[in-house]
């Protein structure tokens, strides 16, 4: 995708970020995660950075 669209990789490290939290939600396990308050804002702020632009290619 980021050879079609370069300035997309703007957003790259937030994707990335953000997986690890896809991945216990889709398949959560037996034992409890722990995430701290910063992981929370952080995964918060990386999400609207993508959503803001992504937006912009929908527009």
């Amino acid at each position: 995708m980021l050879s079609q669209e370069p300035s997309l990789s703007i957003v790259e490290d937030g994707c990335i970020f953000l997986n690890r939290f896809y991945i216990d939600t889709i398949y959560p396990v037996h034992w409890p995660t722990h995430y701290t308050k910063e992981d929370a804002l952080n995964a918060k702020k990386s999400a609207e950075n993508i959503s803001t632009a992504i937006k912009k290619y929908l527009d």
